[in-house]
C-alpha cells in the first residue's frame, strides 16, 4: 500500500479482512459496499452486471498471462494473480524401459501402462505424494475440463446435475478420475508408504 500511495497520494486505501471471503465476496457483488476485489466464482455472463472491464483482451493480453481468465464478450474484468498448470509428469526412459510405447489417452490405458511400470521397472509407477496434503486436492481440480472437454463444467454443469459422480461409461467425468486414483491404489501402483513420504 505504502509503494502504491507514493505513485498515486490521493488514493485512500482501506482494507477490510474476511475470514469467509468465497461467501461475503458473493454476497458484496450485489451491494456498492466495495470497490476492488478478487473475482468470486461468478458465471462470466454475469461479469458486465457486476465489474468494469479493465479493457479488451486483446490488448490486455500483450502485457498479461491467462487474462482471459475473467473474460467475456472480448473484454477482461480481471488481472489474474497467479497461472496454475494441471496434470502430470512423466518419465521418458522409465516408460520406455517399462514398455510403454505411447502417452496414455484414457484411464484404462493409463493404468495398464502404470501395471507396465511397476511389473518392468524399480520405478514407484504413480507417486501421490499424499503426506503433503494438497496433493490430494489436485484431483478435485482435475473433474473438470481436463476429464470433461467443458471449461464450464464445474462452474455451470456439475452444480446441475442430479449424479455428478456417477459413471458415464465412456471413461470421462469425476468418476473416471476418482476411478484412477482409486485403482492406483488398489494395485499397489503408488508409494509404498504414502502418509510419510514427501
Amino acid at each position: 500500500m505504502k509503494q502504491f500511495q507514493e505513485i498515486y497520494p490521493n488514493v485512500n486505501i482501506t482494507y477490510d479482512l474476511v475470514t469467509d471471503y468465497a461467501e461475503s465476496a458473493l454476497l458484496r457483488v450485489g451491494t456498492d459496499n466495495w470497490t476492488i476485489m478478487g473475482i468470486p466464482t461468478v458465471a462470466k455472463d454475469e461479469l458486465p452486471t457486476y465489474f468494469v472491464p479493465f479493457g479488451t483482451v486483446e490488448t490486455l493480453a500483450e502485457k498479461y498471462n491467462f487474462i482471459d481468465a475473467w473474460a467475456f464478450d472480448g473484454l477482461a474484468y480481471g488481472v489474474p494473480s497467479t497461472g496454475n498448470a494441471q496434470g502430470i509428469v512423466y518419465n521418458k526412459a522409465v516408460f520406455e524401459k517399462a514398455g510403454v510405447t505411447e502417452l496414455p489417452k484414457t484411464p484404462d490405458a493409463f493404468i495398464a501402462a502404470l501395471k507396465l511400470v511397476k511389473e518392468n521397472t524399480d520405478a514407484i509407477p504413480l507417486y501421490t505424494n499424499y503426506a503433503a496434503g494438497w496433493t490430494m486436492g489436485a484431483w478435485d481440480a482435475y473433474i473438470g475440463g481436463s476429464a470433461t472437454g467443458d471449461a464450464n463444467y464445474m462452474n455451470r454443469v456439475l452444480l446441475h446435475k442430479a449424479n455428478p459422480f456417477s459413471d458415464n461409461g465412456d471413461g470421462t467425468g469425476p468418476y473416471a478420475v476418482y476411478k484412477i486414483l482409486y485403482d492406483a491404489v488398489k494395485e499397489s501402483l503408488i508409494e509404498e508408504d504414502y502418509t510419510t513420504t514427501d
